[in-house]
């Protein structure tokens, strides 16, 4: 029981899983890599803090920016 309450109460994915949701809905309007991968990378970072509360800001930024550079060497040849 105390292990369900420690992840129900540390809501640290839903700081990176709003916004990634917002951001990947996002990309389908304005149509740019950036944005895709940053939202698929906030996503993948919420699914990560979620089922480990306990993972360190440092691995969830890493991630974060793995994907977000993904998305601007992918971008180089659209048109934004």
């Amino acid at each position: 029981m105390d292990e369900f309450l420690n992840i129900v109460t540390h809501m640290d994915y839903l700081d990176w899983g709003v916004p990634g949701l917002i951001l990947f809905i996002l990309h389908f309007v304005i149509k740019s890599q950036i944005i895709k991968w940053s939202g698929s990378g906030a996503l993948i970072v919420s699914i990560i803090s979620f089922f480990s509360p306990d993972v360190s800001w440092t691995i969830q930024w890493v991630t974060f920016f793995v994907f977000f550079i993904l998305g601007l060497y992918l971008n180089r040849g659209d048109s934004v």
